[in-house]
């Protein structure tokens, strides 16, 4: 073989290697960017923005996404949801729980399985192991099943987790669920809810009571 061919060989290598190199890290930079998106969900330019700080064991949590369903459903296009992650050390599946999420979000079922974790919270909260119904969950809401194992194994998914915390901190988080509406902190969901109204200039049927 001569040098020249060689060379071309060499180069042909090396522009293959970078070409893989470059294809993973868009793979990677897009499953990011899917995540944040798929944790949002309602009208970008809603009157009432949220963003919450979530523990998906916290039984204040669950109640409180079961009262958002009900007004996305009720103001479909008034209300923008942000999530973000906010585990307590004082749940043993917070964690966890929060990996699957983000794993869920890089697949766009972020949504779905946010509900399957609320709705079946009694149920998870209680084992000692809820790897299991983890996995289950994520089957029933269409995961991809090799790619969630791969996710779960990405260090960057703690990484996200952990800079949820960090922001949450610095914003001033200490329980969950705590929200932010139009930048406002918002601590607890019947205040959330009568600030929703309040926002969409709905009276208070509570009379204002939390």
């Amino acid at each position: 073989m001569s040098g020249k061919s060689k060379q071309w060989i060499t180069v042909a290598v090396v522009v293959a290697v970078v070409a893989v190199v470059a294809g993973v890290r868009l793979y990677l930079n897009n499953q990011a960017v899917n995540a944040v998106t798929g944790r949002t969900k309602g009208n970008p330019q809603a009157k009432v923005k949220i963003v919450e700080f979530i523990d998906f064991q916290c039984p204040a949590c669950a109640q409180g996404a079961k009262m958002l369903n009900a007004r996305f459903k009720q103001y479909p296009d008034q209300l923008h949801l942000e999530m973000k992650y906010f585990p307590l050390k004082m749940h043993a599946h917070a964690f966890l729980s929060s990996r699957f999420a983000e794993c869920a979000a890089r697949q766009q079922k972020f949504w779905e399985y946010h509900d399957q974790l609320i709705y079946k919270q009694k149920d998870w909260s209680q084992v000692v192991n809820a790897y299991p119904m983890f996995q289950q969950m994520a089957q029933e809401v269409g995961v991809d099943m090799d790619q969630l194992h791969g996710c779960l194994n990405d260090t960057r998914v703690d990484k996200v987790i952990s800079e949820h915390q960090t922001e949450g901190r610095k914003r001033g988080v200490r329980s969950t669920p705590t929200y932010y509406v139009n930048g406002d902190m918002v601590v607890g969901t019947r205040d959330l809810d009568k600030r929703i109204k309040e926002l969409l200039e709905e009276p208070d049927e509570q009379g204002g009571q939390n």
